[in-house]
């Protein structure tokens, strides 16, 4: 059985001080945007307490990363979805495109991120 390490507080104050900072807003505006105090937004940005998940969901899509990774559970900022499985036409691609295509598949299948 794998346990899943429980991330700090420091580490999600540091991941929403830094998403809002590239979304050059201020703790106002977040705060504003989230319906709560500048001061709440410094609390959790100085990891003396945390949002609630309510909040959390909000800054996801305002953000445009997963809750993992404000959580700081993940470094993967986007979620991927991947179909079980893909339809096209491979006969439409030029020699670069299967070139690329191959290469994308001999990276997938080496990488431990992958493996099932």
């Amino acid at each position: 059985m794998t346990v899943k390490r429980i991330p700090s507080r420091n580490k999600t104050a540091s991941r929403i001080r830094t998403l809002r900072r590239e979304k050059r807003m201020s703790q106002s505006c977040l705060a504003e945007k989230l319906g709560v105090s500048r001061s709440l937004v410094s609390s959790w940005e100085n990891g003396s307490c945390t949002p609630d998940i309510g909040k959390i969901k909000t800054m996801t899509m305002l953000f445009g990363v997963p809750a993992d990774f404000i959580y700081g559970a993940t470094d993967r900022r986007y979620n991927i979805k991947i179909p079980d499985r893909f339809e096209f036409d491979l006969t439409k691609l030029n020699d670069e495109g299967i070139q690329l295509l191959h290469s994308i598949y001999r990276m997938m299948i080496n990488s431990d991120e992958y493996k099932i």
